[in-house]
Parts: C-alpha cells; sequence; structure tokens
C-alpha cells in the first residue's frame, strides 16, 4: 500500500534543517506523461531532451545532475550524497537517497502540469521496482539504441573538446557495460510489456529526435484527447495537431544556447 505522505529536507541560513510533509496524491494522479528516456552513455539522451524542453517547454531533469547539485548542499542529506558522488564515484548512491532527491523534484513538477522527461533514472530494477511502489507505473519510456562504435566515436570527439574522464575509450567500455548490465534488462522488460518505443541513435542527432517526437506527439494524443474528452476541435485527421498545440517559441537565450548544443549544456552520468 502506498504511504500518502513524503518528508522534504532543506535548510535555512540560521544552520538549521527543517522539514514538511508533502502529499504524494499529487504526483501519483498527474496526468501529463512522465517519459523515461534510457540509452547507453553516447546515446544522445540529454541532447533529445533538452531539444523537447527548449522546443515544446517541457520539464525536465537529469538524476545524475540532481545528485551532483545535491552532494554540494550543506544538509546531512547532501553530506551523504557527497561521499558516494565525490568519494566513491564507482558506487551507486543509496536507493532511499536517490528516492528522496527524485521526490523532491517531482513534487515541484507535477505543479506545472507539463510532460515530464526524466533522464538517467532507473538504473537497476530496485529503482524501478521502488517508484512503481511508490509513485506510478512506468508507462512512457524511450530507449535511444547505439551500437558501440558509434558510442564511443561520438564520446571520444566530445572528450577532445571538453576533457572529461568519463569520455575516454576504456571508461566509455566500462559505462557502457554497466548499463548493459544494469539498465538494459528494465529496457527489455519493459519493451516485452510494450511500454518502450525504441529509436535509432546511430545517426545524426535531428534523426534521433525527429523519430522520438513522433513517439511523443502520438503519446500527447492521447493525452490531449483525455483531457478534452474527444473534443470537437481536435482534429485527428491531421498529424500535426498535436505538435501545434503544445509547440512553443524559443526564448532568445534557448536559441543561442543551441547554437554551442551539446557541449555547453551537458555534464554526464555517475560513472557506476
Amino acid at each position: 500500500m502506498h504511504s500518502r505522505w513524503t518528508r522534504i529536507n532543506w535548510q535555512l541560513d540560521d544552520g538549521n534543517e527543517h522539514f514538511k510533509l508533502v502529499d504524494l496524491q499529487w504526483v501519483r494522479s498527474f496526468n501529463p506523461p512522465v517519459i523515461f528516456v534510457f540509452g547507453g552513455p553516447g546515446a544522445g539522451k540529454a541532447s533529445m531532451c533538452f531539444k523537447f524542453r527548449i522546443h515544446y517547454g517541457v520539464s525536465y531533469f537529469s538524476m545524475g545532475q540532481l545528485l551532483r547539485e545535491e552532494a554540494r548542499e550543506p544538509t546531512k542529506r547532501g553530506r551523504e550524497i557527497a561521499k558516494y558522488v565525490h568519494s566513491q564515484p564507482t558506487q551507486k548512491v543509496p536507493l532511499e537517497l536517490v528516492m528522496d532527491v527524485l521526490r523532491d523534484m517531482m513534487i515541484k513538477l507535477v505543479a506545472a502540469q507539463k510532460p515530464i522527461f526524466v533522464q538517467g533514472f532507473p538504473r537497476d530494477f530496485a529503482q524501478a521496482v521502488q517508484y512503481e511502489k511508490e509513485i506510478a507505473p512506468l508507462k512512457h519510456a524511450i530507449f535511444v539504441d547505439t551500437t558501440e562504435k558509434t558510442a564511443i566515436q561520438r564520446l571520444v570527439n566530445r572528450n577532445k573538446l571538453a576533457g572529461r574522464f568519463e569520455d575516454e575509450v576504456n571508461v566509455v567500455r566500462l559505462r557502457r557495460e554497466a548499463f548493459q548490465r544494469d539498465v538494459l534488462p528494465i529496457v527489455e522488460n519493459l519493451l516485452n510489456e510494450g511500454r518502450v518505443q525504441k529509436v535509432d541513435g546511430n545517426g545524426s542527432m535531428q534523426q534521433t529526435y525527429l523519430q522520438a517526437l513522433e513517439v511523443y506527439i502520438k503519446w500527447m494524443r492521447r493525452h490531449w484527447k483525455h483531457i478534452n474528452n474527444h473534443n470537437a476541435r481536435l482534429d485527428e485527421s491531421n498529424p500535426n495537431y498535436a505538435r501545434e498545440i503544445i509547440m512553443r517559441e524559443q526564448t532568445a537565450s534557448e536559441k543561442e544556447a543551441e547554437k554551442s548544443f551539446p557541449t555547453t549544456h551537458y555534464i554526464g552520468p555517475l560513472l557506476h
């Protein structure tokens, strides 16, 4: 049985930690789709999510980035996470800490009532099971499938620009092995249940994005059809009608960021 309440902690300038109880029913009854993006290192997950965010205004977060940000916070939870992010980078952050951070972010994002893209979660069956136990079933997922050759080529090229240790060839292979060991079984299980749509990530970023966009539009059609109760204004015979409803203009800063994309925004997953 679901626990209805969750505890959110934070620290004020007085140095003391405080908390409040938040009703998780808000998250469980969230109507727009929560879309989990799977893919090995070099699949272009962050690039794809970023394009959805700037073109469609969706909510988006990377679990790895959230954990790194939390590790910098002067709270008890932040200090615990920092032990794994900084001192034990080859070990996973414990499940209970990951779920705490995830719940906090989900509660913040559901208020916007926009589709949510989640990258870097779940990273193993334990996280997937806990999410479905506490929050909701994993109904929508996109798997960006790439070959090892494509992944290594992309990350080695990126490493020339960014100088990231996790993009070195030997580390890329270790990260890919971790993905195949821990995450791919989740993807295969969801594929068997029809809850994952696979897209080819071996082409250009734009080609991958357009494949994912068709999947997204299909899901949004269902969403809009549901909330409008077959509203006659929605012309389902027009394949672009969902796109017309939800697409928005980019801001000047977003257009500028996209010019140097993806090297400016991407930090990368924790090494497992």
